[in-house]
């Protein structure tokens, strides 16, 4: 009987123990840290009181990363690195595309202000001949008028 009362009072104290998932392997110690101790194994695998212990195979091959969402995030910050990376290749296409198209433009208004100031000079030079025809008295005059 005492037995039996020794075994539930042992089990009733390793229930808290037991809720936080908290366990020793055989042979080991548990201990609680104080501010700045370490606690090294003989692996020279050492530990401080910031320390969190996770069950065994709980970190991912990618190195101390415990098994959660990061490997996700990290892979779809990849992604949004590329894609990031993509869309500026692109705009920088667009943006040459653009001056390109800016440079020709400009050419093309350069073209035009100078027809624009040949047809002007004609029209001015028609506009005299105009002149000079109307106010020829004669003939003579008037073939005068085509020389100048």
């Amino acid at each position: 009987m005492r037995y039996a009362i020794l075994t539930v009072i042992a089990l009733m104290a390793a229930q808290p123990v037991q809720a936080q998932s908290f366990t020793c392997g055989f042979g080991k110690k548990p201990s609680c840290l104080d501010y700045s101790d370490k606690v090294c194994s003989s692996y020279s695998k050492c530990v401080d009181q910031n320390a969190s212990c996770f069950d065994s195979y709980q970190c991912d091959y990618q190195g101390f990363t415990c098994k959660s969402n990061v490997t996700e995030c990290y892979d779809k910050n990849d992604d949004l690195v590329q894609k990031y990376n993509d869309l500026l290749g692109k705009q920088r296409t667009l943006v040459s595309e653009y001056n390109d198209l800016l440079e020709e433009n400009r050419k093309v208004i350069r073209k035009h202000n100078d027809l624009l100031d040949v047809a002007n000079d004609i029209e001015g030079q028609l506009s005299d001949l105009k002149d000079c025809l109307v106010y020829a008295d004669d003939l003579d005059a008037a073939r005068l008028c085509g020389l100048y």
